[in-house]
C-alpha cells in the first residue's frame, strides 16, 4: 500500500531527488544520471525488454540508456505528478525497476506501467508497484480513470493488472500492436486531499 505523502519528500543522500511514493518494500523516486548503470542492467536485458516497447529490443549500450534517463529527468518539471521513475528496493537500496504514469500514446488516457529487473521477478513487486501507482493517480492526481496495456502473450502482466484492480476490456491497438486493454475508474474522491495541478502529459521513457 502506498504511504500517503502530504508534501514532496527527498531521498536521503540524493540532493534534490523527489520521492513519488512508498510501499512496504519499495520506494519510487525520480531517476538521476548516476542511476544509468543500474538502468542499463534492466533495459539492456533482452528478457526484460521482450514485452516493453513496440519492438521489444534491449538497449544496445549504457550511453543509450543514459540518454533515455536524461530525457525523462528533463521532463519532470514540465508535468508535475506524471512520469517514469526509479523503483528502489528498501532492504538493499538498489534500483530494481521502474514505475510510470504516462499518457497512452499521447493521451488523453493515462497508462500505468512497471518494469522490473529479472533478478527480482516473482517477488510480487509488479503488483505492489501497480497498486500503489493506481492509488497515487486517484488520490494525489485526481485522475478519473487509469488504463493498462500489455501484450497478449504476457500473461504475467495481465495478472498484475487484474490484481491491481483493472478490468479487462478486450484488445485495442496501441504502439502499433494489438494489446490487451485494462481499465480502472475512480470510485470516489477524497475532498480533504485535493489533486495536484496537472497538465496533459506527453512523454514516455523514450
Amino acid at each position: 500500500m502506498a504511504a500517503p505523502l502530504s508534501a514532496a519528500r527527498w531521498t536521503t543522500g540524493l540532493s534534490g531527488v523527489r520521492v513519488i511514493l512508498e510501499t512496504e518494500r519499495l520506494i519510487l523516486r525520480e531517476w538521476t544520471p548516476e542511476d544509468a548503470p543500474a538502468a542499463f542492467a534492466i533495459y539492456g536485458d533482452p528478457a526484460v525488454m521482450r514485452y516493453i516497447g513496440a519492438e521489444g529490443r534491449a538497449d544496445p549500450d549504457g550511453a543509450y540508456t543514459r540518454a533515455g534517463l536524461d530525457r525523462a529527468i528533463a521532463r519532470y518539471p514540465q508535468r508535475p505528478g506524471f512520469g517514469f521513475w526509479a523503483a528502489v528496493e528498501r532492504d538493499s537500496g538498489e534500483v530494481v525497476g521502474a514505475g510510470l504514469l504516462v499518457p497512452l500514446e499521447g493521451g488523453p488516457e493515462v497508462e500505468v506501467g512497471y518494469h522490473l529487473a529479472r533478478r527480482v521477478w516473482g517477488r510480487g513487486y509488479a503488483t505492489e508497484l501497480a497498486s500503489a501507482l493506481v492509488a497515487y493517480g486517484f488520490d494525489r492526481l485526481g485522475l478519473p480513470r487509469i488504463v493498462g496495456v500489455t501484450y497478449p502473450a504476457n500473461h504475467a502482466s495481465c495478472r498484475v493488472l487484474e490484481k491491481a484492480g483493472l478490468i479487462h476490456q478486450g484488445r485495442r491497438r496501441y504502439y502499433g500492436q494489438d494489446l490487451e486493454y485494462y481499465v480502472i475508474e475512480r470510485v470516489e474522491a477524497d475532498a480533504s486531499d485535493p489533486p495536484l495541478p496537472v497538465g496533459q502529459p506527453d512523454f514516455h521513457r523514450d
